[in-house]
């Protein structure tokens, strides 16, 4: 395997480190992720619970304190039948596993852990080569310059190339958007949708301003098919030679006798992106018509805060892979298929 060597500006900005708790990064995707302090009774965390009624699927609801007044004192202390029973469970760590898995998907490229002496369980469970090394910790002097570059050195994959749908978008096009209701809204309107095309009980706030959660609500009100939500799709294409694969995650698909729809719900307010979400949805595209070729299939953007569905002309996997091509050879804010 060979290595190669990235330079990564420490400060503000394009090219820099940005750190983040993993529930901030939800949604966000960078090239490269590093997790760190993945070390036993760190992550996942060992302190129990300090809520006083616990809930275990095997022993049920308990109450892990108690009231009394012995000897006329009034205390609250520990119920230790509550510690024996939790003590002898073995702990799953699903939500910490879950939590793992959203800062995994994160990287676009490379994905690096780091851990002391005593890695956590996760670690030790994932099929990763774990090199142990001595880090080369220098002295630090305040007068020194903030825009040193962090040199990295990250071995090659030797499976296919990985790109998300996103990867293949020029980043530009969205810098002068005006009216944005960014990142957290767009997630906050996507679990919604999520959440009421699955059958959840999913309130809608009566004093919230935007009508995008209506307009979600009626549009999935008016599907009579089955409905798919989160779907995983994965494109494998050949570029150059090389085995190249596009992961994406479909937001809906509506399936019916004679027919699928792909559905991409966007808050987006000005619609210039139109085209780079064409290539998104060309990319889920291609892979459901290998799921459902004896049926007639569309590709579609709902816009929701206007309530208006848009078709989609999907790309071809040509024009996809020269996409593919460009984002090797160039920046990714110079990818266009109008160029």
């Amino acid at each position: 395997m060979t290595a190669v060597a990235h330079d990564v500006h420490a400060s503000a900005g394009m090219n820099s480190v940005t750190v983040r708790t993993i529930h901030a990064a939800k949604g966000l995707e960078h090239p490269i992720v590093i997790l760190a302090n993945m070390n036993s009774r760190r992550f996942p965390p060992s302190g129990g619970s300090s809520s006083a009624i616990t809930f275990d699927d095997p022993i049920g609801l308990r109450q892990r304190k108690q009231y009394a007044e012995d000897y006329g004192y009034p205390h609250i202390h520990d119920n230790w039948r509550t510690d024996v029973l939790r003590k002898c469970l073995p702990r799953g760590y699903d939500e910490e596993r879950r939590l793992l898995y959203v800062a995994m998907t994160r990287a676009k490229s490379h994905l690096v852990f780091s851990a002391g002496e005593k890695p956590n369980t996760f670690l030790e469970e994932l099929p990763v080569e774990i090199e142990e090394f001595q880090p080369d910790v220098q002295e630090f002097h305040d007068n020194e310059s903030v825009q040193d570059h962090l040199q990295i050195s990250i071995p090659t994959p030797d499976g296919p190339i990985s790109y998300s749908p996103h990867s293949l978008m020029r980043e530009d096009i969205f810098e002068n958007v005006e009216h944005g209701m960014g990142t957290a809204f767009g997630t906050e309107v996507h679990e919604f949708a999520e959440a009421y095309a699955r059958g959840d009980a999913v309130p809608i706030d009566e004093n919230e301003t935007e009508p995008d959660k209506q307009n979600v609500k009626a549009f999935l009100d008016g599907l009579s098919g089955e409905l798919c939500v989160e779907e995983d799709a994965y494109l494998p294409l050949t570029v150059d030679g090389e085995r190249v694969t596009i992961y994406g995650i479909i937001d809906l698909v509506h399936l019916c006798p004679g027919t699928v729809e792909i559905i991409d719900f966007k808050t987006d307010r000005s619609r210039v992106a139109e085209s780079e979400y064409r290539k998104q949805l060309s990319v889920y595209y291609h892979v459901l018509s290998e799921w459902f070729p004896e049926r007639d299939l569309t590709a579609s953007i709902f816009y929701t805060a206007a309530g208006e569905q848009v078709d989609i002309d999907p790309l071809s996997k040509s024009e996809l892979s020269r996409l593919v091509e460009r984002v090797n050879g160039s920046s990714i804010e110079s990818v266009s298929l109008l160029e």
